[in-house]
């Protein structure tokens, strides 16, 4: 149940298209907050640190590999902002039941990985939000360099560039990656890093291309976002040490470098990545397997095929003998119902019928 709540692959399904269908301020909510429940229920109701549970460990953090990787390639051909950000949410919480998955097979990481856990979800849920406010920032000429500004700043937090909360929650996560039981899992996140900046790199194309939205009315709704932004922004120096400022810069770079290169690409040759562009639409695992869903559909009606005929043979018997016993009696029928013999027949049945109810509900030892 949680897993379905934290999108973990496959049961993400409902995820990319309830983001992209909700209004902004609800997408929001959903990303920041409300899939982070997932990972309340496994702190609250999990054996977190007080039992060692290396199979379901084991299942947990494959499940969160999957989850880490299948998404993000996922999102990178993607047309709407909403919907990648949604990928990037599977991703993030496939990294969360990765580490979670650690700690049940080494449940001596518990102590370093429960905080780590709480500031990457709380890391998390504010830059999440604040992208999705972002993409719907005031259109107007003179603030558009801002917005964009604002949203860079943003799609690095959330690559965990140095000097963001993303370095800051990566740093946190350290211990409890140096302690895991596979030697492999730090150089499985660093990929995952250089494949998060890739897809920020992807969100920032988009959001560039994108026509802008009309003005909103008031400078509040700005201002909240500046606000957001502040608080993100002072996230790493109010609550982490100096050392963690530096963390990621290796992995970030690759991406930057990366996603610079087809950039510059695109721009030379728009055309060039165009037919992958919605390549995997959302509910991916729901598209790829309708032709399954077909296969399925025909060998069913191929093999329930001799039981409709039969039931339609039954049928047509059933009411062929209907119409020939009605019109075999015909007119007679209301007059036989209405003989006396008939009818009071049935009304002495009636009668002993209540007769029998009354005497069986009477109590047999009626109260003083």
């Amino acid at each position: 149940g949680f897993g379905i709540k934290g999108a973990l692959v496959p049961l993400h399904l409902w995820l990319p298209i309830a983001y992209a269908a909700a209004p902004t301020p609800a997408s929001a909510v959903l990303s920041g907050a409300m899939s982070k429940t997932a990972l309340l229920g496994w702190l609250r109701f999990l054996p977190v640190g007080a039992a060692a549970m290396p199979d379901w460990g084991a299942l947990l953090a494959a499940a969160g590999v999957l989850a880490l990787f299948y998404a993000l390639p996922a999102g990178l051909v993607q047309a709407d902002p909403k919907v990648l950000l949604g990928y990037s949410s599977i991703s993030k919480m496939g990294l969360v039941a990765l580490v979670l998955g650690c700690v049940l097979m080494e449940p001596g990481l518990a102590p370093a990985a429960i905080p780590a856990l709480v500031l990457f979800a709380a890391h998390h849920g504010l830059v999440k939000a604040a992208l999705f406010l972002g993409l719907d920032q005031p259109g107007r000429a003179n603030l558009r360099p801002l917005a964009l500004a604002g949203l860079a700043f943003l799609a690095l937090a959330l690559a965990g560039a140095p000097l963001t909360s993303g370095a800051l929650a990566k740093y946190e996560l350290k211990p409890v990656i140096a302690g895991a039981p596979w030697p492999w899992v730090g150089a499985a996140l660093a990929v995952s890093t250089v494949g998060v900046t890739l897809l920020m790199g992807r969100l920032l194309w988009i959001a560039i291309r994108r026509v802008p939205q009309q003005p909103v009315p008031g400078p509040w709704p700005g201002l909240a976002w500046m606000l957001l932004l502040g608080l993100i922004a002072a996230f790493p120096f109010a609550l982490g040490p100096a050392s963690s400022w530096g963390t990621n810069l290796m992995p970030v770079a690759i991406g930057a470098a990366g996603a610079a290169a087809v950039w510059l690409a695109a721009r030379a040759n728009p055309d060039w990545l165009r037919p992958l562009i919605g390549l995997l639409p959302p509910g991916d695992l729901l598209v790829l397997a309708r032709p399954l869903g077909q296969l399925l559909a025909a060998a069913g009606r191929w093999l329930l095929r001799p039981l409709q005929v039969l039931a339609a043979a039954i049928a047509d018997r059933a009411s062929s003998g209907f119409e020939a016993l009605l019109a075999r009696t015909g007119a007679r029928t209301e007059d036989r119902l209405r003989d006396w013999r008939v009818a009071g027949a049935f009304w002495i049945l009636i009668t002993m019928v209540l007769l029998g109810i009354a005497l069986t509900a009477w109590p047999t030892n009626p109260p003083a």
